[in-house]
């Protein structure tokens, strides 16, 4: 530890940085399953309730029926995680389901918006999908920290 002022006060900065960050990791990976959640009940029903600022946001669509199934699918999703959570009962089925889903939203994502077919916007659901992964391995390390005590 530096005796000068400034040295105590960079590494307080450090600490309080790590602090506030392990803060947020923390509340995150508890509640992922809620924000999962909760995150594809809306983008689910957006479609479904207005398409026309859907595709203001996201680009014109050729295949609605296409957009309003998977705006469906997103609330299945979203059912099941909420179910599981309210029941505090998220057992690795949950987990395979959530994590799953955001896998497969990434990968279409990426290779459509690579190839032109859908706007870069996706990009910041790619973005929150790599958010919610995090989450749940932050998670699986909490479950598997309790099992081996």
């Amino acid at each position: 530890m530096q005796n000068n002022q400034t040295g105590t006060i960079k590494k307080g900065r450090v600490h309080g940085y790590a602090r506030s960050m392990r803060t947020i990791a923390d509340f995150w990976s508890r509640y992922v399953v809620w924000i999962q959640a909760i995150y594809y009940l809306v983008m689910g029903l957006w479609p479904l309730l207005n398409i026309m600022t859907f595709q203001e946001v996201t680009g014109p669509k050729t295949d609605l029926w296409l957009v309003k199934t998977v705006g469906l699918l997103l609330i299945v999703v979203a059912l099941v995680l909420i179910l599981a959570a309210y029941r505090q009962r998220i057992h690795l089925e949950v987990a395979v389901l959530a994590l799953g889903s955001a896998l497969v939203l990434i990968m279409v994502e990426l290779v459509y918006v690579f190839i032109g077919t859908i706007s870069p916007i996706y990009l910041l659901d790619t973005l929150f999908e790599a958010l919610l992964i995090v989450g749940w391995f932050r998670r699986g390390e909490h479950w598997m920290r309790n099992e081996n005590t």
